[in-house]
């Protein structure tokens, strides 16, 4: 079997389930295809029988499949154990074409580890998938089992018996002898959910052991074509079935990546087995040169693929090793392209010629000789196109325009798609006659195939990456808020070499009081999923910030939410207060990166480095510390993507962080953000996000923040009265006195009821705005209670909030601030 062979067979294997209505209507088709896609034998058809089987869960049969299984039960079944279920059948008998007509295999009980080795084929099955016992049983607590989630979701393998005739593998030794069967051959892996899918192949012919190999790709190609039914009924006539579109979507990308490993590590073995043995055929020699260059160009395109995802470099790669291995002078190969407004255009590659040599030239138009090829009709070879009366015959040019290249020899393979659509054409020639024979037909054919999968994959992966680029930039913030005071510079920049985007987010959140909260963090993984936590994260974040949350308690909740999300899931992030009336930054850590700071002076140093565990970690504990960040200071938080990459470790990339800080020193953050990132951030070596948020304090006005104390005494709510007063007539804001010294008024006097400690009251004047705070030792937080008629207490909160455009509460390291705030006209 050759690789385009084993390619054709894998397109086919897609194919077949297309149409299908249910999970029972796939299995069968897929069975049939592949027992008529071999070859006849003496006896009859290379397949005797071929069966396809997956594992049920005994609540999800019907009733017909449950009572059929439950006669078969040595003990009462449960509804979450598991039942290998004949889902599809095809075979030389009419009773093997339906799988209602089996005697003992439509539902197979898997009660117990005891049973399934009774069944010898169904426990080599387990044995070959790479799956433990546990795992094929599942784990009947839980419902889905122990490899449900994506923990087995790689598990495929063949399962091969190569000599059927007395193997303690095939139990059924007479259906073996009646029926001429020589070899067994399965395989199969793990849907989303936890179930089993296994194919089984009996065949008239023996299979080699290297044939075997191969069929682990095929085993890929079925999972994929089976996928799609998983939201399909289960049987026909039965009602959908929920589907988580995300695994399986996940599921869809893990079986194409592991189609494209399964493929490489196929070319290689195929490579190397081919040269072992055509080495000592001096006749085949050309052949066996030719094979190997042609599974050279396969390697190439598939390590493209998996490096670098980009299509137009992969039909390239595709060009260079299809000119090179068919034996032509020159190629091109010419592939659709549709852009962002869905605009289709054709756009080609050249090998063996300079682009110069063909710029001038209209493309390849819809004649009789271009026309099949674009249409996917064939092959079209030719040892002197010349004389095919398809060719143009008119003089002088007889069909090549002006100074085109010579073309005797002439070969030409559509690329088309599993779907059979065609997404572009390989055109190879050579000015001499009889240069591509039926082997250049095949490699060429081949490695179309080939390209085909490999756009197909190129493009998912693009779409993917868009996707969660796009669900990332969403979520970010658009416009920050500017506090007053400080300058914010921000940048955000996906990684350029991997194929998803990450979880990196940042934010900027006002607080009450004038305060500011700053957050950065970054999720571990990749993708849409990644993206999507991220988001969650951030919205959680801003609640727990607004609601007066300490940091270290933000952070622990942000903590227990991801836990709650996951068991897998880890994430790194920084929140951080700033607090403009005492120049400081109140920082909680959980394991992200330390901010950099730089001074007044221009000195730089890492600061609060080590406060917590990452996010997702039980039992983690999770500190704050306060700094000074004076007037002149500036402070660089960021992501490891800005100091580290697959050339750089962490350590050198943070050191360099310092030095290029140390050159920079404070300066407007929207400078320090774009020259940081220039100096150590090469587009072509980024492989993860990045994420660098800037913070310049240029501070408030003395004047705009005053504060006093006052002691616990009845007269001071009076004090208090006649300070604010003071204040804001020196501030020449009088006029709004008779909303501002009420409310002070009223927070004083609650605060004299409840607390034994001296009294803290701050005004601070913002842009349109007037804030004032009164801080106690007492942690109990204000609450509003109703007050009736005819009461007499309860009613200062209500007149704190009538007059006061917002009011609130939060703890403190020593106690509590309870805050108004007053919209003023400047």
């Amino acid at each position: 079997m050759l690789i385009s062979d084993l390619a054709a067979l894998c397109t086919g294997v897609s194919e077949a389930t297309t149409d299908a209505d249910s999970m029972e209507g796939a299995a069968a088709s897929l069975a049939r295809y592949l027992r008529n896609s071999f070859g006849e034998a003496a006896g009859g058809p290379e397949i005797v029988m071929a069966r396809v089987f997956q594992t049920v869960r005994h609540d999800s049969l019907g009733d017909e499949l449950r009572e059929y299984a439950d006669a078969r039960a040595r003990a009462p079944l449960s509804p979450d154990q598991r039942c290998l279920v004949l889902m599809g059948t095809d075979g030389d008998l009419p009773q093997w074409r339906d799988r209602r007509r089996s005697v003992d295999h439509q539902a197979i009980p898997l009660a117990d580890e005891d049973g399934v080795r009774s069944m010898p084929m169904v426990a080599a099955l387990v044995d070959h998938f790479g799956l433990s016992m546990d795992d094929f049983l599942g784990d009947r607590d839980h419902g889905a089992g122990a490899f449900g989630g994506s923990g087995k979701q790689d598990s495929f393998e063949v399962f091969y018996v190569p000599d059927a005739q007395g193997s303690p593998d095939v139990p059924a030794q007479d259906f073996v002898r009646e029926h001429g069967v020589r070899s067994v051959l399965g395989f199969g892996g793990v849907l989303p959910g936890g179930d089993v899918y296994a194919i089984i192949l009996f065949t008239r012919v023996r299979i080699p052991e290297h044939v075997a190999e191969l069929f682990q790709t095929v085993a890929v190609a079925a999972k994929l074509a089976l996928l799609p039914s998983l939201a399909k009924p289960l049987l026909r006539g039965e009602a959908d079935r929920f589907a988580d579109e995300h695994a399986v979507a996940r599921s869809r990308i893990q079986a194409l990546e592991q189609m494209l490993q399964v493929q490489r590590e196929t070319v290689l073995t195929q490579a190397f087995r081919l040269e072992e043995a055509l080495r000592d055929a001096v006749e085949a020699r050309r052949l066996a040169e030719r094979e190997s260059r042609a599974n050279e160009a396969l390697r190439e395109v598939t390590t493209v693929l998996s490096a670098e995802l980009d299509p137009d470099r992969l039909v390239q790669t595709a060009t260079d090793a299809a000119t090179r291995v068919t034996g032509a002078r020159y190629g091109a190969f010419f592939y659709n392209v549709v852009d962002a407004d869905g605009e289709q255009y054709m756009l080609y590659t050249l090998s063996g010629a300079p682009r110069s040599a063909f710029e001038r030239f209209p493309n390849p138009r819809n004649t009789e000789l271009f026309g099949p090829t674009f249409r996917g009709e064939g092959v079209i070879r030719s040892d002197d196109i010349t004389g095919d009366p398809r060719f143009g015959q008119n003089a002088p040019y007889d069909g090549l325009p002006p100074d085109h290249l010579p073309v005797r020899s002439y070969l030409a393979v559509p690329v088309k798609t599993a779907a059979g659509e065609v997404t572009g054409c390989f055109f190879f020639g050579h000015p001499e006659v009889g240069v591509f024979d039926g082997i250049a037909e095949k490699v060429a054919t081949g490695i179309a195939v080939h390209a085909a999968v490999a756009l197909d994959n190129a493009r998912l992966y693009r779409a993917e990456r868009e996707t969660a680029l796009a669900l990332q930039r969403s979520l970010l913030p658009r416009n920050l808020p500017s506090p007053q005071g400080v300058d914010v510079a921000y940048e955000y920049s996906p990684g350029s070499g991997g194929r998803d985007v990450g979880g990196d987010w940042f934010d900027v959140i006002p607080l009450s009081g004038g305060r500011t909260a700053f957050v950065i963090g970054d999720v571990m993984g990749r993708g849409v999923q990644a993206a999507a936590i991220m988001g969650q994260l951030r919205t959680a974040i801003r609640a727990y910030a607004v609601s007066g949350l300490l940091p270290e308690q933000v952070i622990g909740r942000l903590n227990q939410l991801l836990m709650d999300m996951g068991d897998d899931l880890i994430a790194t992030c920084t929140y951080a207060v700033l607090d403009q009336s005492e120049t400081t930054l109140t920082l909680s850590s959980a394991g992200h990166l330390p901010p950099a700071l730089i001074d007044p002076d221009g000195g730089v140093s890492y600061t609060a480095a080590d406060l917590g565990p990452p996010l997702g970690v039980p039992g983690a504990v999770h500190h704050a510390a306060t700094i000074d960040f004076p007037t002149g200071s500036t402070i660089l938080w960021f992501t490891d993507g800005l100091v580290e990459h697959r050339t750089r470790p962490l350590q050198e990339g943070l050191d360099q962080l310092l030095a290029v800080l140390g050159e920079i020193g404070p300066r407007d953050p929207h400078t320090v953000c774009p020259e940081v990132i220039a100096r150590l951030v090469d587009e072509q070596t980024q492989d993860d996000d990045m994420t660098v948020l800037v913070v310049a304090h240029r501070g408030l006005s003395r004047r705009d923040v005053v504060e006093r104390e006052f002691p616990t005494e009845a007269r001071s709510a009076e004090q208090a009265r006649r300070w604010v007063e003071r204040v804001l007539t020196d501030w020449g804001d009088q006029e709004h006195a008779e909303v501002v010294v009420p409310v002070v008024h009223e927070l004083v006097v609650n605060a004299l009821l409840h607390a034994e400690s001296p009294i803290t009251v701050q005004l601070r004047r913002l842009p349109a705005l007037v804030v004032a705070e009164v801080g106690d030792h007492d942690g109990r937080l204000p609450r509003r209670t109703h007050a009736g008629p005819a009461d007499e207490q309860f009613r200062g909160l209500q007149i704190v909030e009538s007059l006061s455009s917002r009011w609130g509460s939060r703890l403190t390291e020593h106690g509590k601030v309870v805050w108004a705030e007053f919209a003023i006209e400047d």
